[in-house]
């Protein structure tokens, strides 16, 4: 599974959300309170780019100069992981939990 997720995470960095005229996430949405959930209920191709977006929320908010692929696969499994697991649980948090170590195993 860390194979397609690093797989995923190359492509999407290439075909990025606004050159494809496809938003994200909803409009107006909250960033930190945007659920697994609601996330996990949009297409396969929603949900990947709601998850690299929101990625580069954590990494602008962390600060984040250096992009580790294969650091950024382990924490998008976790937080894939983590999100099955609680729906309910904001993916940012899932982001949190992933990074912490904290993460559902």
């Amino acid at each position: 599974m860390l194979r397609r997720v690093r797989a995923a995470i190359l492509v999407l960095l290439v075909a990025t959300p606004a050159g494809a005229g496809i938003e994200p996430l909803p409009p107006k949405t909250v960033i930190d309170a945007y659920s697994c959930g609601e996330r996990n209920r949009l297409d396969e191709e929603g949900r990947e780019r709601a998850l690299i977006y929101l990625s580069g929320v954590v990494d602008g908010r962390r600060g984040t100069k250096v992009l580790d692929v294969e650091a950024l696969a382990t924490v998008l499994d976790r937080v894939l992981r983590t999100c099955a697991a609680t729906p309910r649980l904001a993916v940012i948090e899932s982001f949190r939990r992933a990074m912490s170590g904290k993460s559902t195993q």
